[in-house]
């Protein structure tokens, strides 16, 4: 029960040939290592304006955190505009929100050629825990517009107004739902359709740059590149030096009996718990990472007792203590977080020829996308559509992972 649904029910999903192992030496334009989400979405940028891209992935496409999140397409990530705007200035706020928007773009250009995405445009509720956080979404709202609606605690669906729990909510409406390795998968027909190649279950154990390009050594040959991507996430750091931290996430799905009435994706607590229907007899909880500590800090993709137990405890107040409930899975993945809870995109520091896609901060299906369209514009020569906030060097010398 450790692997969730998209996982579980994963076939290749369309009628091109499954991705091969790579089978000795290479040469390429681009070398994209990595096949989650972020490495889908660049390489398929990058072969699109006529790139001849190698993707490389260590595992199967979509195995690590993109395959095991909920499916939430969100704009925002956990901090709320304003809240970065308070933090960070409103240009970072603007730019981070700019992210979310280009992925929305690019999930619904997608999702009407390939239905198999399962994209419903039900919107978002996100539920604020305390006073201040309910002030930042009324913010939020009043800042950004574009028909989003802040609501009163007395104005949230009833299920939301049980016991003061929430002190009131926001709604956007351009939010929504999908099933994220479907669109992995989407992804990578696409790429291949532009003539990019795939390999899978191919371990990249070294990156090194030199004037006349870039070269991958993997566990059954050599890749030699022009210039490089990492798109590894939480396993950035093996590569190259990174200012990431590994950080576990982990969700279960149940049967409830009564089904619950949860229309949008719903993120409560500053994103730190997140629930959804994920079909007509499955629901979907996620969250309560607090309740494990450190001990969430890991690259070990397997549930933890201590945080399941607290989604069971969770699950069981969304329902009510009346409703019939049965888990029918428990996992988890592996996210990367900066120290800023920016992303990282653009030039690797000290590098010339490898770039990385990496440190997402547990929203890699609602910025990497439309984080994407901007590094693959960097790269085509194309100055200032990066901006110097998610820039990798942005934390100095990070050798040994710290930041200055």
């Amino acid at each position: 029960m450790s692997a969730g649904p998209w996982i579980d029910a994963d076939a290749h999903r369309d009628d091109l040939p499954a991705p091969a192992s790579q089978g000795g030496d290479a040469t390429c334009g681009t070398v994209v290592i990595g096949g989650g989400i972020s490495g889908l979405s660049i390489a398929r940028q990058l072969a699109q304006q006529g790139e001849d891209v190698l993707l490389v992935e260590s595992t199967r496409l979509g195995h690590g955190a993109s395959g095991r999140n909920a499916g939430f397409l969100l704009a925002d990530g956990a901090r709320s505009f304003a809240h970065l705007a308070r933090a960070r200035g409103t240009d970072v706020a603007t730019s981070v929100r700019a992210l979310g928007l280009g992925t929305r773009a690019v999930v619904h250009d997608l999702a009407g050629r390939h239905e198999r995405i399962g994209l419903v445009p039900c919107g978002s509720l996100r539920l604020a825990g305390d006073a201040r956080e309910a002030a930042e979404l009324e913010q939020t709202a009043a800042a950004v517009g574009t028909g989003m609606r802040y609501l009163p605690a007395a104005a949230l669906p009833a299920p939301w107004r049980r016991n003061g729990r929430f002190h009131g909510g926001l709604e956007d409406p351009g939010d929504g739902l999908l099933d994220p390795l479907a669109l992995v998968h989407a992804m990578r027909r696409e790429l291949v359709v532009a003539g990019g190649r795939v390999v899978e279950e191919t371990p990249v154990l070294e990156v090194h740059e030199d004037d006349d390009g870039v070269t991958c050594r993997t566990d059954s040959g050599v890749v030699r590149a022009t210039r490089a991507v990492l798109a590894t996430n939480a396993w950035t750091r093996r590569l190259a030096p990174a200012a990431l931290r590994p950080v576990r996430a982990q969700m279960l799905e149940a049967t409830v009996d009564p089904m619950p009435d949860w229309p949008q994706a719903m993120y409560a607590n500053g994103g730190a718990d997140y629930w959804r229907r994920r079909d007509a007899a499955h629901v979907l909880v996620g969250g309560q990472r607090a309740v494990g500590g450190e001990a969430e800090e890991t690259d070990a993709a397997t549930p933890g007792s201590a945080v399941q137990s607290a989604l069971d405890a969770l699950l069981a107040h969304l329902v009510g203590e009346t409703a019939r409930t049965r888990v029918t899975r428990r996992w988890a993945g592996i996210m990367a977080f900066t120290p800023d809870g920016l992303p990282l995109a653009g030039r690797a520091p000290d590098a010339a020829r490898i770039y990385m896609l990496a440190g997402l901060n547990g929203q890699g299906m609602g910025w990497a996308p439309g984080l994407a369209v901007l590094l693959a514009e960097a790269m085509a020569g194309r100055s200032g559509v990066l901006p110097d906030c998610f820039a990798p060097s942005r934390f100095g010398d990070t050798s040994n992972g710290d930041s200055a």
